[in-house]
């Protein structure tokens, strides 16, 4: 039996415009993309409708939307596009072949892990490596852009496969000069002078603390937003405020060590549980075992003994 692949929907040009044009809601924009002009996008999406004979775009409205039908099969398509690169890698991997390693982290762990893991894949032959935060990281992995990733959260709403990796408390930073009370409570945080030091709420520790802090219906009249790692340390150095951060970011910046006060958190004290999450194709699972225990050793021999210097509290 022949097979005409250009005959297929799926493989014609017209559907990649469609799909470009689905995320940049332009016509301009696609043409950009795709090199073409933007008469060019327009015809090939009037190509494209006049042959499924449906609407796919309402183009009196400014930006462009999608009908309901162009919702639909764009869905559809990355759908299907999601699953052939998936079978398409399943299936290297079964002859061997050598295929790209598509991983994520958060920022607080990337440092560590991501090249120890492209060292330690020695089938691996391209490797691309995201960090940013967690949101962004799901996005990613979502789209396809991602196969693995080290996150924060458990995302149990996802179709993923999920291995714990470590678990991390809060520890709480303050300025050199800040006199420490006999014991520190939430309480004498709020009136100890300084303001609290907050990460940006597109973060996840930022939303943590917002939930935390809710919890104990506790608030801080004075507050610094900071969206910026290294500008959160520069604060509580420069004896502007105090903040609450995870061990693994304070480790981050070994040079702050000595410029800051590392001390336990107030009751009650949260654990942030990072895990790696994947795709459910076996292939994947194997792989995500292997990259697991790549990150366990690598926090276990280089990471842990260095946090346990500044933050001895933190081993059990």
């Amino acid at each position: 039996m022949n097979v005409n692949l250009a005959s297929s929907l799926f493989f014609q040009k017209r559907i990649q415009v469609f799909c470009v044009l689905c995320q940049t809601r332009s016509f301009t924009d696609t043409g950009k993309v795709m090199n073409m002009s933007q008469p060019a996008v327009s015809k090939n999406i009037l190509s494209l409708e006049d042959d499924l004979g449906i609407t796919l775009v309402e183009r009196e409205k400014r930006p462009l939307f999608l009908t309901i039908e162009g919702k639909l099969l764009f869905d559809l398509l990355m759908q299907q596009n999601q699953a052939l690169n998936a079978w398409i890698r399943d299936l290297q991997l079964q002859v061997n072949k050598h295929i790209p390693l598509r991983f994520g982290a958060i920022s607080s762990i990337a440092k560590y892990v991501n090249v120890k893991i492209a060292q330690g894949l020695s089938s691996v032959s391209n490797t691309m490596s995201l960090e940013g935060y967690s949101k962004d990281l799901v996005r990613a992995f979502e789209i396809g852009d991602i196969d693995f990733f080290i996150s924060s959260e458990h995302y149990w709403d996802q179709n993923c496969y999920r291995r714990f990796v470590f678990r991390e408390p809060s520890v709480l930073l303050v300025p050199l000069s800040f006199q420490k009370p006999e014991k520190i409570t939430w309480e004498s945080m709020r009136f100890c002078g300084l303001p609290r030091v907050a990460n940006s709420i597109a973060s996840t520790n930022g939303q943590f603390e917002q939930s935390y802090f809710a919890s104990l219906d506790i608030q801080f009249v004075n507050r610094i937003t900071v969206d910026g790692s290294q500008t959160f340390l520069e604060y509580i150095k420069s004896g502007l405020g105090w903040g609450l951060q995870t061990p693994l970011f304070v480790a981050m910046y070994p040079e702050f060590f000595k410029s800051i006060q590392i001390l336990p958190m107030p009751e009650p004290v949260v654990c942030r549980d990072l895990y790696l999450l994947s795709r459910t194709e076996p292939s994947f699972m194997s792989q995500a075992d292997k990259i697991t225990d790549i990150i366990r050793k690598t926090l276990i021999d280089d990471v842990i003994p260095e946090l346990l210097h500044v933050m001895p509290w933190i081993a059990p």
